[in-house]
Order: C-alpha cells, then sequence, then structure tokens
C-alpha cells in the first residue's frame, strides 16, 4: 500500500458511516419507551389532574391522552418520530462527513508541490 492509500484507509476507519436505519431504529426505541414510560408512571402515581404537561403532547400526537392506551398510542408515535428523527441525525452526519472529507483530500491535493507537475512552461 503507498501512503495515500494507507491514509485513506485511516480516515474512512476514524470516520465510519453511521447505519441510519440502526441509529432511527434505535432512536425509536428509546423515545417510544420514553414517551410509555412516562405515561405510565404518571398512571401509577394518579392524582386529581393527572398529566396536566403530558397531555399536551395530544396536540402533536393525535389519539393521545394520559391513559394506558394513550400510553401505547404514544409508544407508536415515540417509535415513528424517534426512527424519523435518528434516520435524519445519521444521514445528516453521513453527508456532511463525507463532503469534509472531500476537501480535506481535495486541499491536500491542491496544496501538494506535484500539482503544477504537469503543467508545460
Amino acid at each position: 500500500m503507498t501512503e495515500t492509500q494507507t491514509s485513506d484507509v485511516v480516515l474512512v476507519r476514524t470516520f465510519a458511516r453511521l447505519h441510519a436505519v440502526a441509529l432511527g431504529i434505535s432512536f425509536g426505541i428509546l423515545s417510544g419507551f420514553g414517551i410509555m414510560a412516562a405515561t405510565m408512571v404518571l398512571l401509577f402515581k394518579g392524582g386529581n389532574n393527572v398529566g396536566r404537561n403530558l397531555v399536551l403532547l395530544a396536540h402533536y400526537f393525535p389519539g393521545y391522552s394520559v391513559t394506558w392506551t394513550g400510553s401505547l398510542v404514544g409508544a407508536g408515535y415515540g417509535l415513528l418520530v424517534g426512527f424519523m428523527l435518528g434516520w435524519l441525525l445519521a444521514s445528516l452526519r453521513n453527508f456532511v462527513l463525507a463532503a469534509y472529507l472531500h476537501c480535506i483530500k481535495l486541499w491536500s491535493n491542491l496544496s501538494a508541490d506535484r500539482f503544477l507537475d504537469g503543467v508545460d512552461s
């Protein structure tokens, strides 16, 4: 391997791509479980006005309420929204890193001494 190939391999391994679907699934599971757990904790806690703040999620998630059924609906919405956010985060990170590495490689090629060697004077 030449020095350029070795440095390319090091850069690729250092800035490895994120698997967008895997990150989306993990974000979705965490957010779905989080909404379901928050709803269930409030239901176990009880009181006069259960989930006064959490019920505001119904504005964004139609069908959600602070009930046992609502915790399952919230888990479904959390899974969906979490997946989309995780997938978007991984995709944007992969794109930004690819553009950054491309710029680094371009700048290094332009600043090398061999850049103008092919030009006849």
